[in-house]
């Protein structure tokens, strides 16, 4: 329990994802700086797929709308498919909103996305 309101280790991360006795085909961390050596080795033990940016996301997240309406589409859609639409959601809100580093965020998420191909 993080009753402290302290941020989460990464231990204590692990340690709950570990505790419901179940692979995730994808963790995803709506946040920034979440993608490290440490965080994707502590959790490569409960996923298949790890999404987080190894660098700052535009403010406003992931596109949370975008990415249910798909799911709801296309149920049956592979892990791939679905962090791509993630990927691509992130993108498309930074492109949105003008005080967002466009070339930033899609530099970010093209090397990420290739990596995984």
């Amino acid at each position: 329990a993080n009753h402290n309101y302290d941020p989460l280790t990464i231990t204590e991360i692990a340690h709950v994802h570990g505790s419901v006795g179940e692979n995730f085909d994808i963790i995803g961390f709506d946040a920034s700086l979440m993608s490290n050596l440490e965080t994707a080795t502590a959790l490569s033990i409960y996923c298949n797929y790890l999404v987080a940016s190894e660098d700052i996301i535009p403010a406003m997240g992931w596109d949370y709308t975008g990415l249910f309406e798909y799911l709801s589409n296309y149920p049956d859609a592979s892990v791939q498919e679905v962090g791509k639409v993630i990927c691509d959601g992130v993108v498309a809100k930074a492109e949105d909103n003008p005080t967002n580093n466009k070339k930033k965020v899609n530099n970010n998420v093209n090397k990420n996305i290739n990596k995984s191909q």
